[in-house]
């Protein structure tokens, strides 16, 4: 296997059915300290994200889509914006400040699951759908509901 930058600031990994992240090996993903964004998307087998996730220390948000088996996020994740589409086992898990994995997000500033904001700015927002925001990850890009 290839090393993986260092300097590396964005890393999207997706459209892999067949891929098995190692879960108790981090060694390979301990060396991303520039690494602010991560996206996952169509990981069809990934039903948790990798116990070496946390080690990722520089990461601001992380965009999770169509990772229908995804059910349980680590602890100790410190981001500025989650972001979740078409997971509908987080949704239900970390959704309206009372699923199972709502206390492993509730600290997050951003938190946005199927285009509805649940927490904007550190405030819950319930279930209104808010227009736009001005990312602090990724500059000069307006997410649209």
């Amino acid at each position: 296997m290839h090393k993986i930058s260092t300097s590396l600031e964005k890393l999207t990994i997706g459209g892999c059915d067949q891929l098995h992240l190692q879960f108790d090996d981090g060694c390979q993903w301990q060396g991303l300290r520039s690494l602010r964004y991560l996206q996952f998307f169509r990981v069809e087998n990934m039903e948790c994200l990798p116990k070496w996730f946390t080690d990722i220390t520089a990461l601001q948000h992380l965009q999770i889509w169509d990772c229908e088996s995804l059910m349980r996020l680590p602890e100790e994740m410190q981001l500025e914006k989650l972001e979740t589409i078409r997971c509908h086992h987080l949704r239900e898990r970390c959704g309206n400040n009372k699923g199972v994995e709502w206390p492993k997000v509730a600290h997050m500033p951003n938190i946005q699951i199927d285009n509805r904001w649940i927490q904007l700015e550190g405030h819950y927002q319930g279930h209104k759908l808010l227009k736009t925001w001005r990312s602090p990850c990724v500059s000069g890009i307006i997410l649209e509901a």
